[in-house]
């Protein structure tokens, strides 16, 4: 899936581990350390974020950091990002390239009231419908919904309509 990974230790320093303990990386959390950032890089290259556009990022995982980080990195003027745990918002503020943190449950109507025409590029980092509906939802006609979420179901419902309507919108 691109960010996951595991290995051997061989030299566990001040922690709990020890030599030759299997470990893994739980990918949930994001340190803005690691040089992991590949899955990330891939999306905003693909949504070619133009200056002074408007992203949001539902998603609040280590993936849907390092989206944010890049996407104001990529000129974006306005980056949001949707929230459902705090604890995993806490980083992204304390980063500050999140300018602005949307509650999952009223999401819609709050960019309504803030960007009543949507976001341009909006990405779907968490493989859940509610998430890939959130951006296209919110995502003005003939914007971008860049789908990245690995989803734990084979299939995800959407809304088909809407969906053809931005696409519809970018061809005119």
């Amino acid at each position: 899936m691109g960010h996951e990974f595991c290995g051997v230790v061989t030299n566990p320093g001040e922690s709990n581990f020890k030599v030759g303990d299997r470990v893994t990386f739980w990918a949930n959390l994001y340190c803005s350390e690691c040089d992991m950032f590949m899955v990330a890089y891939h999306a905003v290259g693909k949504a070619n974020i133009k200056l002074w556009q408007k992203v949001l990022v539902v998603g609040t995982g280590i993936i849907g950091h390092m989206i944010a980080e890049l996407a104001k990195k990529s000129s974006a003027a306005y980056v949001a990002m949707s929230k459902l745990h705090d604890h995993k918002v806490a980083v992204a503020k304390k980063a500050g390239f999140v300018d602005e943190f949307f509650e999952d449950k009223t999401i819609r109507e709050d960019v309504k009231k803030i960007l009543p025409k949507g976001f341009d590029v909006a990405f779907e980092v968490v493989g859940a419908a509610s998430a890939l509906d959130h951006c296209i939802q919110t995502v003005k006609p003939g914007g971008k919904v860049i789908m990245i979420g690995n989803s734990m179901t084979e299939t995800i419902p959407v809304n088909i309509n809407r969906a053809v309507l931005i696409l519809l919108q970018r061809k005119l």
